[in-house]
């Protein structure tokens, strides 16, 4: 009876806590449970951090919650709306429940902070709308400057198919050889996480891969698959999708990223700006003596 009076005492006092305020901006709250729920999302262990950091690691978290509070006031204010439908577009993951079930994190939960995010980038486009593009003139000046960044290494598109023993592959050769479309085998049949895209890695650079299999890989065509090659006891089938040489990239070919990377950044300060000044006008209340308690996911 003793025992499971304690019991239901620390229950008790582990929803109290729950409720408790850890800030306050502009009058809205973060609670002790809103914490915990981002512990959980981020999978914060404190076995796994230095025990003079773990303070820390949870101010910058609580740090990042209230910069999130303000988008959200702001997002209401600018009248921001997030329908469903992207919302589902957005998290397409096939086994979510199961993933969210390890992370301790309800559907509901998770919902909701995908909507926050797609409600950020679209706050996000809204405040950097009018930021002009770079000139002509700022764009050649990145690409003389910066010649290195220009060199394109050789580079291959690969898909995989990575199997456990010799005879498996052995029966895969065989039915690429008769036809058998290589990306449906390897979503059927690959052991990597990559199967799920039918084996797709992307571009892969020459150095980058295994001596053994890089070799090989690299001396093949366009078009063809590799043997077998066997690395670290898996056995490894690749196809060549693409090649591209090793090269530095013209002005023409490396103006859209640049482009791209200028205008990006521009936008990046000029959201930052914003965000600084609207951070330093909120009324934020912080409560750090509640955050050194044992506060855990």
């Amino acid at each position: 009876m003793k025992r499971c009076l304690i019991i239901v005492c620390l229950v008790f006092a582990s929803c109290s806590q729950n409720f408790m305020t850890l800030a306050k901006v502009n009058g809205d709250s973060i609670s002790v449970g809103d914490f915990k729920l981002r512990l959980a999302e981020i999978q914060f262990d404190p076995k796994f951090v230095a025990e003079n950091e773990v303070l820390a690691l949870k101010k910058s978290i609580l740090n990042e919650m209230i910069e999130e509070k303000i988008l959200q006031q702001e997002a209401r204010t600018e009248n921001i709306k997030v329908d469903p439908s992207e919302v589902a577009a957005a998290t397409p993951i096939e086994n979510l429940d199961e993933v969210l079930s390890k992370q301790k994190i309800s559907k509901d939960y998770w919902l909701m902070r995908s909507e926050q995010k797609i409600m950020a980038e679209k706050l996000f486009e809204k405040i950097t709308k009018d930021t002009p593009k770079p000139s002509e003139a700022e764009i050649k000046e990145i690409y003389d400057k910066n010649p290195n960044l220009f060199h394109q290494q050789e580079q291959a598109h690969l898909l995989q198919i990575v199997l456990k023993t010799a005879a498996e592959a052995e029966q895969v050769q065989k039915m690429l050889s008769q036809g058998r479309d290589f990306a449906e085998l390897a979503k059927s049949l690959s052991m990597t996480m990559d199967a799920t895209t039918g084996g797709d890695l992307g571009f892969v650079t020459k150095g980058l891969l295994p001596e053994n299999v890089e070799k090989k890989v690299f001396s093949l065509k366009t078009g063809a698959v590799s043997p077998t090659l066997e690395f670290e006891s898996q056995f490894y089938i690749f196809k060549v999708l693409e090649k591209k040489e090793d090269k530095v990239l013209s002005f023409e070919e490396s103006r859209l990223r640049i482009e791209s990377m200028l205008f990006q950044k521009a936008k990046d300060a000029t959201y930052s700006k914003w965000l600084q000044d609207k951070t330093i006008h909120a009324k934020i209340k912080k409560n750090y003596e509640l955050l050194q308690e044992n506060i855990r996911p």
